[in-house]
C-alpha cells in the first residue's frame, strides 16, 4: 500500500470507556475508506489496545504510548515490547514531553528507541515539544 500521509493520533488516556474507544475507532477506519493515501497510526491507553488490535478487516495500525527498555522482569505497571508485538503494535511515541518531565532521559529514550527498531517496531520520537 503507497501512502501519501501517516497520521498518528495519541489518545493519551481518552476514551475513559472501551465502548466509546471503539466507536471512535471505527469512525476513524470509515473515514479512511474514503482517502486511500493517508495511514491512521492510533495510540489509545494501554488498556484499550488489546480489543482494538482485534478488531476485525482493521485498516488502522495500532500504536503504543511508550515502553519500558527492559523485555522481562519485575516492573510493575511497565509494559514491554514483546507484549505490545504480540498485541499486532506496529508503533511506539517515545520521548514525548509529558514523559520527559517525569524525568526520562536523552539515554533512556535513546535505549527505548533501540529496542523498539531491534523488534521491528517503528518508534515515533518525539523532538521539540515544550
Amino acid at each position: 500500500m503507497t501512502t501519501n500521509k501517516i497520521i498518528v493520533g495519541n489518545w493519551k488516556m481518552n476514551p475513559a470507556s472501551l465502548e466509546k474507544a471503539q466507536t471512535v475507532f471505527k469512525g476513524i477506519e470509515a473515514g479512511l475508506k474514503k482517502n486511500k493515501k493517508v495511514t491512521a497510526v492510533i495510540c489509545p491507553s494501554f488498556v484499550h489496545i488489546a480489543p482494538l488490535s482485534k478488531t476485525k478487516n482493521r485498516k488502522t495500525l495500532i500504536g503504543a504510548q511508550d515502553i519500558f527498555p527492559e523485555t522481562k522482569g519485575s516492573f510493575t505497571g511497565e509494559v514491554s515490547v514483546e507484549m505490545l508485538k504480540d498485541l499486532d503494535v506496529s508503533h511506539i511515541i517515545i520521548g514525548h514531553s509529558e514523559r520527559r518531565k517525569l524525568g526520562e532521559s536523552d539515554a533512556l529514550i535513546n535505549q527505548k528507541i533501540l529496542l523498539a527498531l531491534k523488534y521491528k517496531l517503528t518508534p515515533i520520537f518525539c523532538i521539540g515539544e515544550t
